[in-house]
C-alpha cells in the first residue's frame, strides 16, 4: 500500500491518476502487445525532491541511489520477463 508523506497529497493524486491512465491505456492497446510498466520508485537521491512546484518541499530522509533503483526495479524485471 502506498502511504505518501504528509505535504505530498497533490503529488500522490497525480501518481494515482497516472497509474489509472496506464492501466486503461494498456487494456485499450492490448492487441498490439505493448509493454506497459507502472514502476513505483522509492524516494531517490536527486535534486528533484528539493524543488517543489508550489510552496516548500517536505523534509525527506536520504534517498536511494537512482541508478541502482532503476536497475533493480526496471532493468532486471524486464530482463527476467517471460518470453525473453
Amino acid at each position: 500500500m502506498d502511504r505518501p508523506a504528509r505535504g505530498m497529497a497533490d503529488y500522490a493524486a497525480v501518481k494515482t491518476a497516472l497509474a489509472t491512465w496506464l492501466g486503461v491505456a494498456a487494456r485499450e492497446v492490448r492487441r498490439d502487445h505493448p509493454t506497459v510498466l507502472d514502476v513505483r520508485m522509492p524516494h531517490l537521491d536527486t535534486a528533484f525532491a528539493a524543488h517543489s512546484a508550489v510552496g516548500t518541499a517536505p523534509a525527506l530522509g536520504p534517498g536511494a541511489d537512482p541508478v541502482e533503483a532503476v536497475r533493480e526495479q526496471v532493468v532486471l524485471p524486464v530482463l527476467d520477463a517471460p518470453g525473453r
